[in-house]
């Protein structure tokens, strides 16, 4: 089972520190840091014509992670994370361990806030 939110807010952390960097040195743009390719993939595959720059749109952008590692058969978390990171080709040959080791922790992360139990506050 995919945990969708805790999966994409980990992504958008580790890609942009939660939307902080809205461009890379390499065109990646948005929370998701996503590439043109990665835009031009989707617009063939779902008959879109998003432009590169709509994906600095943090609901855009989990659209984008989810259905770009649908087309290419994620079927776990781990795979979203490789997927996103690697590239369709490059998650099948091994590539993206250490992009998943770093979402893992910041989901672990995420978990251990969402179990603090809550205080009161007192006058």
């Amino acid at each position: 089972m995919i945990r969708w939110p805790l999966l994409l807010a980990a992504i958008f952390w580790v890609e942009s520190r939660d939307g902080q960097v809205t461009e890379n040195t390499e065109g990646a743009i948005g929370p998701a840091q996503i590439h043109a390719g990665a835009v031009s993939d989707l617009n063939h595959r779902y008959g879109t014509s998003y432009a590169h720059s709509a994906f600095k749109n943090a609901t855009l952008s989990r659209w984008a992670v989810i259905h770009y590692s649908r087309m290419y058969g994620a079927k776990t978390e781990e795979d979203v994370a490789r997927i996103w990171n690697a590239g369709p080709g490059g998650w099948e040959k091994g590539r993206g361990q250490d992009y998943w080791m770093k979402v893992r922790k910041r989901m672990k992360e995420l978990e251990n806030v969402e179990q603090q139990p809550a205080t009161e506050e007192t006058d």
